[in-house]
């Protein structure tokens, strides 16, 4: 963390490093592809400090089965529907960051096609 002389400086920069720091989210089509993408592209499992956490893709209206932090993760990425698997809650820090670097992973996946999909992380 810095620190700026003036409140201007570190009011810019604050804004700088949230910009820098999105991260673009993958969707992805369960089987079908009406509507919106709603569920990640594939199976994804991460490990982090003692926690794996899974996500798999699910079909439409199923929701995010999942404990309220890695819910509220899904949800802000813009994924409605997810089913999940992890081998320990007792800290929720690692669980959070075991989710948010899944889905940082889901991005860098290819479609079965082989070709990269049209990004459509922002779309609503």
């Amino acid at each position: 963390m810095q620190c700026a002389k003036r409140v201007s400086t570190a009011i810019r920069l604050a804004i700088y490093r949230a910009k820098t720091a999105v991260v673009p989210v993958r969707r992805a089509y369960w089987h079908t592809g009406h509507g919106l993408p709603h569920t990640i592209p594939c199976k994804i499992m991460v490990r982090y400090c003692d926690v794996r956490v899974t996500l798999y893709p699910a079909p439409r209206g199923t929701g995010v089965s999942a404990p309220p932090i890695v819910q509220k993760l899904l949800h802000l990425g813009g994924i409605q529907d997810c089913y999940t698997s992890a081998s320990s809650y007792r800290t929720l820090g690692p669980v959070a960051k075991a989710t948010f670097l899944a889905i940082q992973r889901a991005y860098l996946f290819e479609s079965k096609s082989g070709k990269i999909d049209v990004d459509n992380a922002f779309r609503s």
